[in-house]
């Protein structure tokens, strides 16, 4: 149209500010808009505020219809940089005040759990942490500090956990069985392992069992316990023939062993 990038700007802020004036029109979104920031503290992802908004309505919203009217009305503001939260939109007139220190407490609660944890249970621990009572941190607001919180990502098992976790972010076949084991917390056969991986849906890839297989021989992580059992390293398992396991506890005890006491600890290990 022989016009500049800034110009097309200036045509679309003006466009903008034509259609906010238009409160016949923006009213109802504005209300709606309004009501699921309060109830979730003042700052949402964009797909939270789809979904919550798709809760109470018959027909899907689309996405773009409501990021044009966050886009266009007064009191939204789009936050891109941010330490602790991904980009979202935030309520100008409606902030908790305390977002970035709750979500790097609920950091701080998963590492010392250690491994993923229900909302709920993230929930309890969080007001405790915090010291202050469900009236004024209601479980929404944590809801959406979860979806909204940098290092936190939920699991395929409708858990919560730390991004760069294994359990939250796979990133092959290997870590895929590990996370399958250490959930089951207790040797599986191989076929068995493959089934849990297809079963609990990382992604669009599906596992094979020689695959599943040849990963779990050449991986530290797991020990072949029995005929295509494998368990966890981690659990204490020691791999080898009965002969070799016996040897390897005489050989860390450093001294002479009863049957009993060598059949107890192998117990332990095989």
């Amino acid at each position: 149209y022989g016009i500049t990038r800034e110009r097309v700007r200036q045509i679309e802020n003006q466009a903008k500010n034509n259609l906010a004036k238009r409160e016949d029109v923006s009213l109802p979104v504005a209300e709606d808009l309004e009501k699921v920031f309060s109830e979730f503290g003042g700052s949402l992802h964009e797909d939270h505020i789809i979904e919550v908004l798709n809760k109470e309505k018959s027909e899907p919203i689309k996405k773009e219809y409501i990021v044009l009217y966050l886009d266009i009305l007064n009191p939204y503001e789009y936050v891109t940089k941010s330490p602790e939260f991904k980009p979202h939109w935030s309520h100008k007139n409606i902030n908790y005040g305390h977002l970035d220190s709750a979500v790097r407490e609920l950091e701080n609660i998963l590492k010392k759990f250690g491994e993923p944890k229900r909302s709920k249970e993230l929930y309890d621990n969080l007001l405790q942490s915090l010291g202050v009572a469900e009236d004024d941190f209601p479980y929404s607001y944590m809801d959406a500090l979860l979806r909204l919180g940098k290092k936190l990502k939920k699991t395929v098992f409708d858990e919560w956990a730390i991004a760069e976790w294994v359990e939250a972010t796979p990133r092959g076949v290997g870590d895929k069985a590990y996370v399958i084991l250490k959930r089951g917390g207790k040797p599986k056969h191989f076929r068995e392992i493959t089934d849990g991986i297809n079963e609990a849906s990382f992604d669009h890839k599906k596992a094979h069992v020689q695959t599943v297989h040849n990963e779990l021989i050449k991986d530290d992580r797991f020990v072949l316990v029995g005929r295509g059992m494998y368990g966890l390293t981690e659990w204490g398992f020691m791999p080898g023939t009965v002969s070799e396991v016996l040897e390897a506890i005489l050989a860390k005890e450093n001294r002479p062993m009863t049957k009993e006491e060598l059949l107890n600890l192998s117990l332990i290990h095989i």
